[in-house]
């Protein structure tokens, strides 16, 4: 069943969703004017569809496999705000080189602050813990403890083609 501060919650993220999105496609635009390139374009679509089928799994758990309220629970709301905060840390550490599909430019040095300073690639990780806390907020414990991992799977399968981006900029 979903209760009312669930609506907001679920705006809350999709407004987000939407912001990270453009912010997105116009880094996107950018880098791709000034010569930039991608090669694990095919995997995004793979890794975002894992994301959103994981949403969709929690709605499914709410609605179908749910049988009483769930309650608000401020530590994983905080849990919550501090990932999606870890995730703006590295839209704005990134600046206009953040992209949702790793578009990279030639000859030009990875950068190494904020949070790419400690992690290669925290977006991975925040996405990770993302799906695991959202789906904990929402009482979607099924969700909360298989998508991760399938997340995880599909990561690890693709990251020598990630590797590459990487270590080819």
């Amino acid at each position: 069943m979903i209760v009312s501060w669930m609506w907001i919650a679920i705006v809350g993220l999709v407004v987000e969703r939407i912001a990270t999105k453009k912010i997105s496609s116009r880094n996107e635009r950018w880098l791709l004017e000034k010569g930039g390139r991608s090669s694990i374009e095919k995997h995004y679509r793979g890794l975002l569809i894992v994301q959103y089928i994981s949403y969709s799994a929690i709605l499914f758990e709410l609605v179908f496999l749910r049988q009483s309220t769930v309650t608000f629970n401020m530590f994983f709301f905080v849990c919550c705000v501090i990932i999606l905060s870890g995730k703006w840390w590295c839209i704005r550490s990134a600046g206009m080189f953040w992209n949702a599909k790793k578009i990279t430019l030639p000859r030009v040095r990875l950068f190494k602050q904020g949070p790419y300073k400690y992690v290669k690639q925290p977006e991975y990780v925040i996405t990770l813990l993302e799906i695991a806390f959202i789906s904990f907020l929402f009482g979607a414990y099924i969700t909360a403890c298989v998508f991760p991992f399938l997340y995880m799977i599909y990561f690890k399968s693709i990251q020598s083609g990630a590797q590459k981006v990487y270590t080819n900029a």
